[in-house]
């Protein structure tokens, strides 16, 4: 049984548009390049968070002197354009395969999209692919990235399987349906600034294609950027290529977006620049080309046959969650939870954490650390790493007061699978350690991501996950899921300042096995990734004090 993808969207020779009379199209040439592209200018300009629009400026769809086929939208043709963005979202799953750049430093991408999830899934090739080559997941506003492993240190993916491709291949290779577990970098989306990325561009209008409202079709009407521009063949049916406008920014903070909680891209007025879409007698959508900033020509073909069901990383949430209110007999296993882990007195502990500074433009940072909790005593202990900065190590011991943290030397890379190592026994003593209460280490967004995952460790062997009764008024069954094996259910409990937080939506996760023993924690990060802190319960080494400055 193949355990890739199948190869999705391959580009098809594009034949039928009435060619420049001078200059007479070769058939099998597929639809590319500047003269037949439109520019989105700065794609880029699209924010999660401001809302900005996709801003752009049309370019000359034929050299000077060629007769321009072109004419305005009927009102049938301005109704399907209108309506392809919803098409699009209805249809749900489609094979995506994409073209970056111009030939010979060309970026290839190929995989797909599910759009009601807002969620893509591709590997990354082509000579123009350099570090970002490998595989590739990504939501609305942020990308995750497993950049492939040196030549000659094993085979992309790392999955159950090889990857796979079909004749005719695709000069990208599929992803392997199940993606790998380990090694995934988590970054926001580069959008803006004097140099957008071309895949991140890419990927923003990858998702703006598609929203859950049709758009109106009056601003389609008239329009010198709404145009018929001739016939084509795409996807094995005829379809019409129409100029028109880019999609309108999305709004709102990103979430997991894989388990329906990020709004599909609201359409609102129609605005931006250009693209030439490809659409067929029922609005459904074949192809798309435009021209990104920097001048990047990008063409994407889908391939609506392909219908792959899409498995998210733990980073964006896993599998998609169901959620309902706990059951009597699931809120009595969540009050057991404190006795339970008490009762074998601490767990060792790893974790992997995507987060970010208080400044929104500064870069995520992705954490990896391994140590201890220890409930009797309450004190937890643990070394990080981050994996951008290798060389560096930060040791870290809370208790109820607060935190206190130095730095010390590694020679040793932590790779992104993880495989962090704990921190040192005894700890080192050579010089006072910062000290921190916990309200102090707060920021202009509040406390960081790690204090929040490491202060709930604590609170397992404390307060435990809250008392009964609110328990069974606030808790939530999200999903079945496995863990190294082991069956777990993963609940939800919201805190006291997210009473008004539907189903679903609060930061913390709890992954609890049939005995009671919590074995993750899970956390809505800054960045709109998930990170998670996993416990394996059971005696714990002596976690002795530290001096403190």
């Amino acid at each position: 049984m193949s355990t890739s993808l199948p190869p999705a969207g391959r580009r098809r020779p594009a034949t039928g548009l009435p060619p420049p009379p001078a200059e007479p199209r070769q058939p099998s040439r597929p639809l590319s390049g500047r003269a037949r592209l439109v520019t989105l200018g700065v794609l880029g300009c699209l924010a999660l968070v401001s809302g900005a629009g996709l801003a752009a400026g049309l370019v000359s769809c034929a050299p000077p002197g060629h007769t321009d086929p072109a004419r305005a939208l009927t009102a049938a043709e301005a109704d399907r354009l209108a309506a392809m963005r919803i098409t699009n979202y209805r249809a749900g799953r489609v094979g995506v395969y994409a073209t970056l750049g111009i030939p010979g430093t060309q970026i290839e991408l190929a995989g797909a999209v599910d759009w009601p999830r807002g969620l893509a899934y591709l590997s990354v090739a082509g000579p123009g692919a350099g570090s970002q080559r490998g595989l590739l997941q990504a939501v609305p506003g942020l990308v995750l990235s497993r950049p492939d492993p040196p030549a000659g240190t094993g085979p992309t993916g790392g999955g159950p399987g090889p990857l796979q491709t079909l004749v005719p291949p695709s000069p990208a290779p599929p992803p392997p349906a199940q993606p790998p577990g380990d090694g995934w970098r988590v970054r926001r989306m580069v959008t803006s600034g004097p140099v957008p990325a071309a895949v991140d561009s890419f990927l923003t209008l990858l998702f703006a294609v598609a929203a859950d409202r049709s758009d109106p079709t009056g601003p389609l009407l008239g329009r010198d950027t709404a145009r018929w521009l001739g016939r084509d063949r795409a996807g094995g049916t005829t379809v019409d290529v129409l100029l028109g406008p880019a999609v309108p920014a999305l709004t709102g903070n990103p979430t997991s977006g894989t388990d329906g909680t990020i709004p599909a891209p609201p359409t609102g007025g129609l605005g931006g620049g250009a693209v030439r879409y490809w659409l067929d007698r029922d609005g459904r959508l074949h192809r798309f080309e435009a021209l990104l900033a920097g001048d990047v020509p990008v063409q994407v073909d889908f391939d609506r046959a392909e219908r792959p069901e899409l498995t998210a990383v733990a980073a964006l949430g896993g599998a998609p969650v169901r959620p309902r209110a706990a059951t009597r007999a699931e809120t009595d296993l969540l009050t057991r939870v404190r006795a339970e882990n008490r009762a074998l007195g601490g767990a060792g502990i790893t974790l992997a954490v995507p987060t970010t500074q208080p400044l929104a433009e500064l870069p995520a940072v992705n954490l990896r650390g391994a140590g201890w909790v220890d409930w009797s005593d309450g004190v937890a202990y643990l070394a990080l790493d981050e994996l951008d900065r290798p060389g560096e190590r930060t040791l870290l011991r809370a208790n109820r007061t607060g935190v206190a943290v130095r730095d010390v030397p590694s020679e040793r890379d932590v790779p992104a699978s993880g495989g962090a190592e704990p921190p040192p026994l005894p700890p080192p003593r050579d010089r006072d350690w910062d000290h921190l209460s916990w309200q102090r280490r707060t920021d202009a967004l509040g406390a960081p991501d790690l204090d929040l995952l490491v202060n709930e460790a604590l609170a397992v062997g404390g307060a435990g996950l809250g008392p009964a009764d609110r328990l069974r008024d606030s808790a939530s069954w999200l999903r079945q899921d496995e863990l190294d094996g082991r069956p777990v259910t993963v609940f939800e409990v919201p805190k006291e300042a997210e009473a008004q937080v539907g189903r679903g939506q609060a930061r913390m996760r709890y992954w609890v096995d049939r005995s009671g023993l919590l074995r993750r924690l899970e956390l809505r990060t800054r960045t709109g990734a998930f990170a998670q802190l996993d416990l394996t319960p059971g005696p714990v080494p002596d976690l002795p004090t530290v001096p403190l400055g």
